[in-house]
């Protein structure tokens, strides 16, 4: 028997990077996996910083499939980049936690209304900026702190429902948004020395992760932030 088998999964994010390795993932192990986002290669278009949408999203799945087991909340932007924060504008900081953090609230409200008297597992993926400072990006990292502060009070409220929310942190991963953060001069020849294991993670590394939390072999964890990040927050 396949490890996800039969189960059904929204991935936010998942057109593409960590998302798509996770969606990809999922149905090599027997989910029945449904991609929400921006992209057309979609299939149900959700900006998760609209509570109108994620309704729409979250109804689409029940709709088609008549229940909902495993979500993972993927969806994020890197937002202002670069800039001291006195510089930055509310819109842009509005944006970035819209999506970082606002969405995860959206997307998990209406997640946890769906598997509400069945169980579920929910993974929100937040950053190691979750746990340290990100000094070219404080919005981000504002957001990615929240979602851990999120992840744990919710797995609390939620732990005798049958409801596990767990969170991972990723380090720097081979995606689009690394090309953005490897130009932080702040840290020179990026990732030596900063990980140790000295290279980006694959965004199928992420994936078995998620793929883990999300099966019945991590049933007695809840509330966590695992960081996949090469060492990096060690050092």
């Amino acid at each position: 028997m396949l490890l996800l088998e039969g189960k059904v999964a929204i991935i936010t994010g998942g057109a593409t990077g960590i998302g798509r390795a996770i969606a990809d993932n999922f149905s090599a192990k027997g989910a029945i996996v449904v991609i929400a986002d921006l992209s057309e290669d979609a299939d149900v278009c959700c900006d998760v910083a609209s509570e109108a949408q994620v309704d729409a999203m979250v109804s689409s799945v029940i709709g088609r499939h008549g229940r909902l087991d495993i979500a993972v909340n993927n969806a994020g932007i890197l937002g202002p980049f670069g800039k001291l924060l006195e510089h930055v504008e509310e819109a842009e900081w509005d944006r970035a936690l819209g999506v970082n953090l606002k969405g995860v609230f959206l997307c998990m409200k209406h997640e946890l209304t769906a598997m509400s008297g069945q169980g579920g597992a929910i993974v929100n993926i937040a950053s190691v900026a979750g746990f340290l400072a990100a000094p070219k990006n404080p919005a981000y990292s504002a957001a990615k702190h929240g979602v851990l502060g999120l992840t744990k009070g919710a797995a609390v409220q939620y732990a005798a429902r049958g409801i596990r929310i767990n969170a991972i942190c990723p380090g720097l991963v081979d995606t689009g948004m690394a090309a953005t953060i490897a130009t932080d001069d702040s840290m020179p020849d990026f990732p030596k020395p900063f990980v140790p294991m000295g290279r980006m993670a694959a965004p199928a590394e992420i994936a078995e992760v998620a793929a883990w939390l999300v099966s019945d072999n991590a049933s007695y964890l809840t509330g966590e932030a695992i960081g996949v990040d090469g060492g990096w927050r060690i050092v």
